[in-house]
Order: structure tokens, then sequence, then C-alpha cells
């Protein structure tokens, strides 16, 4: 197939409200001359790699972006930076925004990334994660981060392999390193990219962790001990404790389902949906205690209607936060400041959702201080300082990035 002058977005979709707003980042990005994007949805795919396969195969675009459906491109000229480095170099095969210069022995991979950065928005919080921070260039990797991986060649995805969706993304980086092309990690003076994850699941990555040792053991580095830790009794426990405290918000029982939660917070272990029902059940604890004239709930059928709400909600805010205004930011504005959406909802969002929370504040007092909107500036007030300590515990983190699921949880 002769390969034309485009760039191809090849992505795996399991849930449209993540895949919708992934899709407005990329059709915001500035397209360098000369040149198409095309954006390719794989859908019911069985693997990453067969999905990854699928997409390439059908497209004769030479440069191919493989990302996650919850990772935001932010850097509108994101398209020139990677033709500026596949054009000056005819061996980079690969180009991601995290990577790792070693892999260990044990096969666990996501203890090893040490180069890139990422706007990470997990379910609880929101940081800069920052690999080598002092690193002012672009950084020769062994392999990438599958958030987003970006290539100039064809190299089939081993889904022969790999059947699941675990090390499809190291597995391609050393099966490009075979070939002899490079794997970069350019340098970033702010992240690229958002990546909206989740917390990841482990319940198939022990079988393809001894695929890849059997595989791709020449590539590996001694490591003193194994870290992999796995608890599949907490990851079948949190399933079934989701899906009785959402029976319990269909029905309105907040009460006891907060009192349900209580199990969780006494683990010691993250879920991703249950870290989003304790948000959702904050707003609703808040908006009672301070009397709110509308709830965050009103006009959702049931818990997922709710929860919808809420990830529209949290990516409009996300949008305002990073300059990316439209109407739908407008439409949001006018509902705060008519107080058609509680104050409180907004802040706990915020708390939970944003890195420049300061940036936050500043537009929810133009709201206040607007002749337009009914939400006086006092209501604001005892929520500055809160907002203001989470912002400065939790804007830049360093050190290990955990993989995510690709398949967001609903």
């Amino acid at each position: 197939m002769d390969m034309a002058e485009k760039f191809a977005f090849i992505i795996c979709v399991n849930n449209e409200i993540y895949f919708r707003e992934c899709q407005y980042y990329i059709q915001k990005l500035e397209i360098p001359k000369g040149y198409d994007v095309e954006i390719i949805e794989v859908r019911n795919a069985s693997s990453m790699c067969a999905g990854y396969n699928e997409g390439m195969n059908s497209t004769n675009a030479k440069y191919k972006i493989y990302m996650h459906q919850d990772v935001c491109i932010i850097k509108k000229d994101f398209l020139q930076q990677l033709l500026n480095r596949f054009q000056s170099n005819t061996k980079l095969g690969v180009i991601g925004m995290v990577g790792g210069s070693r892999l260990p022995d044990t096969g666990v991979i996501f203890d090893c990334w040490n180069e890139g950065k990422v706007d990470v928005r997990e379910p609880d919080m929101a940081y800069y994660l920052e690999l080598h921070p002092k690193e002012k260039k672009d950084v020769d990797v062994l392999a990438v981060d599958g958030l987003l991986m970006a290539t100039q060649y064809d190299i089939q995805w081993r889904e022969d392999l790999f059947s699941h969706f675990d090390f499809y993304d190291v597995s391609q980086c050393l099966e490009f390193k075979k070939k002899g092309y490079d794997i970069l990690v350019p340098y970033q003076k702010t992240p690229w990219t958002v990546h909206d994850c989740s917390f990841c699941k482990l319940s198939k990555y022990n079988d393809d962790r001894e695929t890849f040792l059997e595989q791709y053991y020449d590539f590996l580095q001694k490591e003193e001990e194994d870290t992999f830790y796995y608890n599949k009794e907490w990851e079948e426990l949190s399933e079934q404790l989701a899906g009785i405290i959402c029976q319990m918000i269909d029905e309105r029982k907040w009460e006891q389902a907060e009192e349900a939660l209580k199990l969780y917070h006494q683990k010691n272990h993250k879920s991703s949906i249950l870290e989003r029902i304790h948000i959702i059940l904050e707003i609703h604890s808040l908006e009672l205690k301070k009397n709110a004239e509308h709830l965050f709930h009103e006009n959702t059928d049931g818990f997922w209607m709710l929860y919808d709400k809420y990830i529209v909600t949290r990516n409009i805010l996300r949008r305002v936060e990073l300059g990316f205004w439209d109407e739908e930011c407008q439409e949001l504005e006018e509902k705060i400041g008519g107080k058609l959406i509680s104050l409180e909802a907004i802040i706990m969002l915020v708390i939970h959702g944003s890195i420049h929370k300061e940036r936050m504040i500043h537009w929810l007092r133009q709201i206040c201080s607007s002749q337009h909107g009914s939400l006086e500036l006092d209501a604001l007030k005892p929520y500055e300082e809160l907002i203001q300590k989470t912002e400065n515990s939790q804007k830049t983190v360093g050190g290990k990035y955990a993989i995510s699921v690709h398949h967001n949880e609903k």
C-alpha cells in the first residue's frame, strides 16, 4: 500500500463519552500544510493488538497515532512536533509521551517508566506526572506507555501473543527495536496530553506477563525482587460493592449508600468506580448541607445517567481550565450563574478533577461578579481556602506511573 501524507488516529472505542472528548481535542489540532487527518475508531476489539492491527490495515496514512479513548491531546501543534522528529530521523520508529530506558526482568513494566510528562486525571485527583524533570531534551528509550504511540512505519502488533489489553505497547516497541528503529520520548515543557485514566485492572496481567518474559527476555535487566501484586479477592469484592451502591443510588437511598461505601474506605486499595461514587456522594451531601436550590442528581434516571452527567460536566470543566472555550462551556457558566447547577457540585468536581484550581476559582469569581448571574460572591469564599490547599498538594508528582485500563469502567 502506497503511504499517503496523512495522519491517522487509531482508537479502540467502548465508551462514547470518552471517545467524544478525545475527538474534540483532535479536531482542535493544527494540521501541517499538505497533510490530511482521519480518525479510525475500532469497536468490539477482542484485544488491543487485534484492534490496532485492524485500524492499521485499514488506512494508507504514513503517520499513525495509536491512542486510548481517554487521552486528550492539548498541544495544538502536536502533529507538527511529530512531523519534525520523524522527518529528521528515518530510524525513528515510535514516539510516546512517557517511557523507560530499562525494562525489569520481573515484567512489572509500570514500575520502570522514568522519562516524560503527562497531565494525569485519576478518578480522585489530578496532577502533573513529571519523570526526570531536569532533562530538557528528547530522550531515547526502550519502550513507551500505550496511552499514545505515534509511528511512521507499520509493524504488525503481536495479537498472536497478547490477546488482552496488557503488554501490547511494550511488545510493539521491542518489535520496532528488533528491526533497528529508535523509540523516543520528546521533551515537553508542559504535558502534551491529558490522560483521564482509571486505576489498573490486573486480572489478566500475570498471564500476559509470563508470555512477555518468555518472548522478550533478552531486552530485560535483572531486578532484585518481583514487585508484582494482584489482589483478586479485592477486585471481585469492589465490583460487587459498586453494584450494590449503584442500586442504592438508583433508589435514592443516599444514607445507605454512604454507609456501604465505608467498607471501601476501610481497605487500602483503589477502585475507579468506587472513587467516582464517593465524589458523587460528596456532592450530594454538601448540597444538602448548604441547601442548594438544585441538586446535581436532578433530571437523571438512575445511577448511570447521573454518572454520565458527572463525567460530561467534569470534561467541560477541564475545557474551561485548559482554555478550550466553546458553547458547552458558556452553557455551563450560565447554569452555574443561574444556580441551575449547584456551586457545591462544581467545587467538588474542581477539587478532584482540576490541576489549575486557582484558575478555576478566578473563573467562578467572574461568574459570581456577573450582573447576569444570581450567584453571590460570598457563596464562594468558604471554598477558596480548601481549593488552594488541594492545588498545592496535587500540582506535581514524580515517580511511578501505574498503567491504566483501556476499557473505562461502566
